[in-house]
């Protein structure tokens, strides 16, 4: 429901009687506290049993859908939404090492690109279920399918997981701090979230939602850029291995 709560924010605006812009801290909030915290708690959480650290986070994420789901004041619906927000960046990372060191050497890019076109498909796919759960229900109910499929989760780590102790690394480029520059890249990529929901927010309510389809354009192209920018500067420090 990380970004499932996209789809509910008119609702939930409605029901606190508050403005969308605030309901959208929900959202915002969430993927900050992953941005700032994701490269600490990865570090802090390294020498721990893998599987455990993953039932934490699918049971807090639990507590929170549970919580939520009660329709509590809007400053705890806020706090069970930051608080699991902590080891999001842990979760993904031993998501990896889960599907790698339960593969074949040879199959561990193509396992993780697996893990990642999930996350990616779960995000896309949350925000209209979440939408139409709650036209044909209610809101709160989004959050009951977030419980019910944490359960699930939880039981399927608990049983079919055994001990895990291995880490899986999403960048290379710092091989003296893997810890630290695989929870950045996780931790980033929320600061990219907050930054492109708080902009979206601003033009759509300064310009109009007619300029949000540009403002995504340009997103894509600095994001386009910075991969040709990336590839060029391994492409000319290749070479000058070479060379030496």
């Amino acid at each position: 429901m990380e970004f499932g709560v996209i789809g509910i924010l008119p609702q939930i605006a409605d029901y606190y009687k508050i403005t969308i812009d605030r309901a959208g801290m929900l959202l915002s909030v969430f993927a900050l506290v992953i941005a700032l915290s994701g490269p600490f708690m990865t570090l802090l959480v390294a020498g721990f049993d893998r599987k455990k650290i993953l039932l934490l986070a699918i049971l807090m994420f639990l507590v929170s859908g549970l919580v939520s789901s009660l329709s509590p004041p809007f400053w705890l619906l806020m706090l069970v939404r930051v608080i699991p927000a902590f080891l999001q960046p842990v979760y993904i990372a031993t998501a990896l090492s889960v599907a790698v060191t339960k593969g074949e050497e040879k199959h561990k890019n193509e396992l993780m690109s697996i893990v990642f076109s999930g996350i990616a498909i779960a995000m896309v796919s949350t925000v209209p279920f979440a939408t139409w759960v709650a036209s044909k229900l209610s809101w709160e109910y989004s959050f009951i399918i977030q419980s019910l499929v944490s359960v699930i989760a939880l039981i399927a780590i608990y049983f079919f997981l055994s001990f895990l102790n291995a880490s899986t690394y999403m960048i290379s480029s710092a091989p003296h701090s893997l810890e630290f520059a695989n929870s950045l890249a996780t931790s980033f990529g929320n600061l990219g979230v907050t930054l492109g929901t708080t902009v979206g927010g601003w033009v759509i309510a300064t310009k109009g939602v007619e300029f949000l389809p540009w403002l995504t354009l340009t997103f894509g192209v600095l994001a386009f850029s910075m991969i040709l920018i990336r590839v060029y500067l391994e492409n000319k420090t290749k070479i000058r291995k070479l060379q030496a």
